[in-house]
């Protein structure tokens, strides 16, 4: 039984391959789901929460589409997100750990250096990414607010695009960010989630195009 099981150790591992995915928003969705929490759960509406594929800002592209993240942040505290389940798939070996890295390429309107309502909005809004071993949920508290079951994840960068405050008109610039190593045993069933958002500070609307995600997986 022991040499069994040391065998299909063994040969987990040996299939256990480095992976490189990449999600480009102007193919779609491409398995992606659109999450909001950390608001009064009924208030949608009132929080102004939109999601979806849309073309990118002008100044970025007239030919691209992203993915579109909203919401007026009435509860200073809102969290914008999206997820995805990986698995067997994208290669992963169930029982397999690996070393994950999230990059992301996003559009941001945030001028730096700017005040506003609870906190600056961009440098009060923070990007964040992490890789579960279980399915992202969300419940509803005692206080009928909307909160996930998961950790956001450890902060990759705010949204601040660099143009200062005093000059800035608006416009989306491109920013390409890179998120810590994090890393996470592949569940029996031969699954990961994905999820990446932002946590906001920032009591007033924040916008942003997601254009794409890049992921690397190292097999440990």
């Amino acid at each position: 039984m022991k040499v069994f099981l040391f065998l299909l150790f063994l040969s987990s591992t040996l299939q256990a391959k480095d992976i490189h995915l990449v999600y480009d928003f102007n193919r779609g969705l491409q398995g992606w789901t659109i999450g909001f929490a950390d608001y009064p759960s009924g208030d949608e509406e009132f929080m102004e929460l939109e999601g979806g594929i849309r073309n990118l800002p002008p100044e970025i592209s007239t030919l691209r589409q992203g993915l579109f993240l909203s919401g007026n942040n009435h509860s200073d505290d809102l969290y914008m997100y999206m997820t995805k389940e990986i698995g067997r798939a994208e290669g992963l070996v169930p029982g397999q750990r690996y070393e994950v890295r999230i990059k992301t390429t996003f559009d941001s309107s945030a001028a730096s250096g700017c005040l506003g309502t609870g906190g600056a909005p961009g440098e009060s809004v923070f990007l964040k990414g992490n890789v579960l071993t279980r399915p992202p949920e969300t419940f509803v508290d005692d206080l009928n607010h909307v909160r996930t079951f998961f950790d956001h994840g450890p902060l990759i960068s705010h949204i601040a695009n660099g143009i200062d405050c005093e000059v800035e008109r608006g416009e989306y610039v491109s920013l390409t960010r890179l998120g810590p190593i994090l890393k996470a045993r592949v569940s029996k069933g031969g699954s990961l989630w994905l999820v990446l958002g932002t946590d906001s500070g920032f009591e007033s609307t924040t916008a942003l195009y997601y254009e794409k995600i890049e992921v690397t997986l190292k097999s440990l």
